[in-house]
């Protein structure tokens, strides 16, 4: 299974939807939310909600039916018609959230990870860094190309 924050259009979904059991994707535009819906209206195990992912990570964990999960963070601000929720990068306060469920998480990934520390109102690298090590400590980090990779230690 797969989440994702910051659904956009709904590109990144159509794609995983090829290769996972159900992806549930969280976008806080309603406008772009409603796009996606209809871009992946064939991608029968997709779930588009629309909301802020810092409020609808922790619903979707809570689910019984959510279980070994890879979760792509990319909510953030990019300018032009994406939107904005009360921090540019929410992906920190995230990490904070899967946290609670860390036996649900099998892998995350952030994306954009030359922006952090750089593009105003984003964290630093080392508080994503230390938000990880804080909340998903057990877990192994790379940085790859514009990403930071996250696996599980647990079997």
């Amino acid at each position: 299974m797969m989440i994702e924050t910051g659904t956009y259009r709904g590109v990144t979904a159509a794609r995983c939807a090829r290769l996972f059991e159900k992806v549930y994707t969280i976008e806080l535009d309603k406008d772009l939310a409603a796009g996606a819906t209809e871009y992946l209206r064939g991608c029968t195990n997709v779930e588009v909600i629309q909301g802020d992912a810092l409020i609808e990570l922790s619903k979707i964990l809570a689910r019984t039916e959510v279980h070994d999960l890879l979760v792509f963070l990319d909510g953030h601000f990019s300018g032009g018609e994406t939107a904005m929720g009360d921090l540019a990068e929410p992906a920190v306060e995230e990490i904070k959230a899967l946290g609670a469920f860390r036996d649900k998480v099998r892998a995350v990934v952030v994306d954009d990870f030359r922006s952090f520390g750089t593009e105003k109102g984003w964290p630093s690298k080392s508080s994503l860094i230390q938000s990880f090590e804080r909340h998903l400590g057990d877990m192994d980090l790379i940085v790859h190309m514009d990403q930071v990779i996250a696996t599980s230690t647990r079997r």
